[in-house]
């Protein structure tokens, strides 16, 4: 089954062709592939983010393909994978395998740790397997709004760190703030908001109602550059989606976001160790050496 899974799961995990082509395009967000009839299939690779236990936290997922510009594909072979789940086929080119499972030393004991369904793990165990999350920190700011010193994509942060200073267009005015006056602001709780998790920063998405021209030069800036990201990927998988740019209908947090508002998104990700209330399976399908006393 570990070699089926690919040909049966979503595009989140695994895509194979569905007839003989060839790769035209290879990008750091989109594999297209033209197959024998004509027709054109866009994948989307790169850093994909799936649903969480919550709005605020979701799972990072890394899809990469093995293939070049101008290579064949036949029937069945793998377009694109996720690494975290799938690993390539040593044994039959172009597939890959399912990878789920570590080797544990298990003891089966009577403790108070192993009340009902419960079990132990030792802290070497919960760092094996440990898993990554993504923390969504969202923003909302007016257009007006000047946004300073935004961490950069690609830093590590952590969760007193501030994601961005936040100043009104009347301070503004008055030209560059201080050394002085940027740390009066980073203590102001709303105008410096934090990260309240810890990574890296590898996203920062700007959904707005209104337009663009009406936006600081600052928060227009974010905007354009989250904005070319999601035209590149849209054109590339023939979507309408273009830009950033909502109506009355988004919410945050609940919250309608009003017109000449925006919500800056900050994508961050890190390792988190197995811990209480994780699940796991554990199968005896390797050496078992039961000692009885």
């Amino acid at each position: 089954m570990e070699q089926v899974i690919a040909h049966r799961t979503s595009d989140l995990f695994a895509q194979t062709a569905k007839q003989p082509g060839k790769v035209i395009s290879v990008t750091d967000s989109v594999l297209e592939v033209q197959y024998k009839d004509g027709t054109k299939q866009a994948i989307e690779i790169g850093r994909r983010y799936g649903t969480g236990p919550s709005s605020e936290q979701m799972f990072p997922h890394q899809l990469i393909t093995p293939l070049k510009v101008g290579q064949s594909v036949k029937v069945g072979d793998v377009l694109s994978y996720n690494t975290a789940y799938f690993d390539l086929d040593p044994m039959e080119p172009g597939q890959v395998l399912l990878k789920t499972t570590t080797q544990a030393k298990t003891v089966l004991w009577e403790s108070p740790d192993t009340l009902e369904d419960s079990s132990a793990i030792s802290a070497s165990m919960a760092a094996r397997m440990e898993s990554t999350t993504t923390k969504l920190r969202q923003v909302v700011v007016d257009f007006e709004t000047v946004v300073r010193n935004p961490q950069k994509i690609g830093a590590t942060v952590d969760y007193d760190d501030v994601l961005c200073l936040l100043e009104e267009p009347t301070a503004a005015a008055g030209g560059d703030l201080s050394e002085a006056a940027l740390d009066t602001l980073k203590k102001i709780a709303s105008k410096a908001p934090k990260v309240k998790g810890s990574g890296v920063l590898e996203r920062i998405e700007v959904l707005y109602n209104g337009e663009l021209e009406d936006m600081s030069s600052t928060l227009q800036a974010l905007a354009k550059t989250s904005d070319k990201r999601i035209k590149t990927l849209a054109k590339a998988k023939q979507q309408k989606v273009q830009s950033g740019s909502v109506d009355n209908s988004m919410r945050v947090a609940g919250k309608e976001l009003s017109p000449n508002t925006a919500v800056l998104k900050f994508y961050i990700t890190g390792p988190e160790p197995a811990g209480v209330g994780d699940r796991g399976v554990v199968i005896p399908q390797s050496v078992v050496s039961v000692k009885m006393q």
